[in-house]
């Protein structure tokens, strides 16, 4: 089979949680046909595959209207963002990008047997692949869950944010209509893509972990070590650490006044990079995270935004460590609170949570025991087959 892959970024390496679960799909597809990936960079230089694909890189560019927006032209930038925000129909993440050198490629690739899109944006281009090909949407983000979420907790609402979900539902429930199979990571997301997305074949495909790779170690763990990680470009993860380090940790910091924050994660932003101080480490991309969690004592999932599930939840959880985050951080993955991980409410919660376990190594033991055990029926290995095995029957039934 012939399969055709576009994603967001080139996996290799597969830094962050969707290049990861993009990686691994892909390496199950591939090891049964020949993929071709068709995927944006943004300048960074990739590893070879470690497995047979083909690799067509796509160089991002941001939409004229994005370009002017952020420019240094006033005037142009107010004009522009009013254009993006409320004279198209397309939600933000798809009006940011230039689709024409995607568009492009697209044209000159093929034919495929079927079309693999790992996220949403991707739909932006299904008009440029031909209708008798079958299309797979894998919702690994269900961006109009995290719209309207945006929308509600805005103070005394705000008609931008309310467009923005207005017209992001539009747009995934065209791409689902325009779909023949959809993925999601959770019961509860799959239940959202059939009842608010209008999904007809949706399957729970979860993320994983490499449950060999990420295990616990016998290294001693730095006091007051605490961690969190995850790429630090992205929204939910830049809000977190901000809100961890303004509201969290002064509490922590009172009770144990050596804990030190480790934020851990390719591309921080300035404002990322502006946290770090004489409590708070950004150490940026690293080539190994485990150490890092090994040396930690707590982990920490301060997440406020977003949707899907979380790899760097799954990730502590498969190195024994004690995870305290909020219910959001560890939304649609097994773990029980009390058993697996904490989940705290408030911020006076989470730090409580989080003082606690750093006076307390048995409960640590005791929840990264159980948090190892959750893992184990999350291995990539069997979820990229499974995910394999779905592509393949429904070629066959559409055929």
């Amino acid at each position: 089979m012939r399969i055709l892959a576009l994603a967001l970024g080139v996996p290799f390496p597969p830094i962050g949680g969707g290049l990861t679960r993009t990686f691994h799909l892909l390496r199950s597809l591939a090891s049964h046909h020949h993929v071709t990936l068709v995927a944006f960079t943004y300048g960074d230089v990739h590893d070879p595959p470690p497995y047979a694909i083909e690799v067509i890189e796509i160089p991002w560019r941001n939409s004229p209207d994005y370009e002017a927006m952020t420019g240094g032209d006033l005037e142009a930038s107010q004009q522009a963002y009013r254009r993006l925000a409320f004279d198209t129909d397309e939600p933000w993440f798809a009006s940011v990008m230039d689709p024409q050198v995607m568009q492009t490629a697209l044209g000159n690739t093929g034919p495929y047997d079927v079309v693999l899109l790992e996220g949403t944006p991707l739909a932006r281009f299904l008009p440029a692949i031909p209708r008798r090909v079958p299309r797979v949407l894998d919702l690994f983000d269900i961006h109009s869950t995290i719209a309207q979420r945006a929308a509600r907790q805005s103070a005394g609402g705000d008609p931008a944010l309310d467009r923005e979900f207005e017209r992001t539902l539009a747009f995934e429930r065209e791409a689902v209509a325009n779909c023949d199979l959809c993925f999601a990571v959770s019961d509860a997301d799959a239940t959202t893509a059939r009842d608010l997305l209008g999904a007809s074949v949706v399957h729970v495909v979860p993320n994983g972990v490499d449950t060999s790779y990420f295990k616990p170690a016998s290294a001693a763990t730095e006091p007051g070590m605490l961690l969190f990680t995850g790429r630090m470009s992205y929204g939910p993860n830049i809000d977190a650490v901000q809100h961890f380090v303004d509201d969290i940790l002064p509490r922590i910091r009172t009770e144990v006044p050596d804990a030190t924050f480790h934020i851990v994660g390719a591309s921080p932003t300035a404002a990322v990079s502006a946290l770090a101080g004489d409590s708070v480490v950004v150490h940026g991309r690293v080539e190994d995270v485990r150490p890092f969690h090994h040396r930690a004592e707590v982990v920490v999932v301060p997440i406020r935004a977003g949707g899907g599930t979380r790899l760097k939840v799954l990730e502590a959880a498969a190195c024994g460590k004690a995870i305290v985050s909020t219910e959001l951080g560890a939304e649609g993955l097994p773990l029980l609170d009390g058993r697996d991980l904490v989940i705290a409410a408030t911020s006076g919660d989470f730090a409580a949570a989080v003082v606690t376990l750093l006076r307390d190594p048995e409960q640590r033991q005791r929840l990264g025991v159980g948090a190892r055990a959750a893992t184990s029926t999350f291995d990539w290995a069997t979820i990229g087959d499974s995910a394999r095995a779905l592509i393949e029957q429904r070629i066959t039934d559409r055929g």
